[in-house]
């Protein structure tokens, strides 16, 4: 309600009624500033002379405050949407570097529509020509290779009909005859009535990571199926794998040796001059070769060509 007062006689003003005096104010007005029922803040104003404010100036004051009030809630929305779009900005611009680092990329599918949408890092991982998105489940396909491309189209089916999570690693051949290994995650978005409305997913280009495997993965069977013994110690000489020939040489299973110097198999027959040959080789070329007499568990003493490298991470 709009509040109306005298300042030479109301008591509500005594407080600022010396300061008003002598600023020349005789009457003044207080309408409030509200929206949807809140006070948000007070529009005041001055008369010189005192009673200025009848019944019809304070109605036309009343509906200027509620105008003003309008206003500044319009100013406010505006505001506030335009905070919120920035930051909508910000974040996709954050999302879109994020998926440039991983290599990954987010794409929704239309159930009802048949339709595709996808991120521009989803074009660029799955090198599609133009950097266009599939625009539907064949074209989705159409990239994917010949021989992986049954089983992606049966764990996209299994995904759609019955909302099993998609979780696939299959091969995609590019527009320049490249072919790529991809990782593909997906979940089905229903509708209010829980039926499957939408697929929606990402995609990463794991190729790198499957050379890496591959190539880790062949190391590991030479390691394992070489005829000659090999040992792996860390930095502090400590024994932390042996490959099952070390054991037919040695007589020694892993499990006996493991965390051990790989001294343990020293023949006593070298004096110290020969292994401070060794070492200083190794500390000035990384590596040494020789012939050398060791002892296997039965006590057998048995000549063995060695060649012993030292393997340095990135820092040293």
């Amino acid at each position: 309600m709009p509040v109306a007062m005298n300042v030479a006689d109301d008591p509500r003003f005594r407080p600022w009624r010396e300061e008003a005096t002598r600023r020349g104010f005789a009457s003044t007005i207080a309408l409030p500033l509200s929206l949807d029922g809140r006070v948000f803040g007070t529009l005041s104003i001055y008369a010189a002379d005192p009673d200025a404010f009848d019944s019809q100036e304070t109605d036309l004051l009343t509906e200027l405050a509620g105008d003003l009030a309008f206003g500044i809630g319009v100013l406010r929305e505006r505001a506030e949407r335009r905070r919120a779009e920035s930051a909508l900005r910000a974040s996709e611009a954050r999302l879109r570097r994020a998926q440039q680092i991983a290599h990954m990329g987010n794409w929704e599918w239309d159930l009802g529509g048949d339709s595709f949408r996808c991120s521009p890092e989803t074009a660029r991982v799955l090198s599609l020509a133009g950097r266009q998105c599939p625009r539907n489940r064949a074209e989705f396909l159409g990239a994917v290779h010949p021989d992986d491309r049954r089983s992606v189209d049966a764990a996209l089916h299994a995904t759609a009909e019955h909302g099993t999570p998609f979780n696939l690693d299959y091969r995609l051949v590019t527009a320049d005859g490249t072919t790529k290994v991809i990782h593909c995650l997906a979940e089905t978005v229903p509708d209010t009535t829980g039926t499957p409305q939408k697929i929606v997913g990402v995609v990463q280009d794991i190729s790198r990571r499957k050379e890496i495997e591959d190539s880790l993965r062949q190391s590991a069977t030479v390691f394992e199926c070489t005829a000659d013994g090999v040992v792996i110690t860390d930095a502090e000489r400590r024994i932390v794998a042996v490959n099952p020939a070390y054991s037919r040489i040695t007589g020694y299973l892993a499990e006996e040796v493991m965390g051990r110097n790989p001294g343990v198999i020293k023949s006593g027959m070298h004096d110290r001059t020969f292994y401070r040959a060794m070492y200083d080789s190794l500390a000035q070329t990384g590596q040494w070769q020789g012939e050398i007499y060791n002892r296997r568990k039965n006590g057998e003493i048995y000549p063995e060509w060695l060649t012993v490298s030292t393997v340095r991470n990135e820092q040293e």
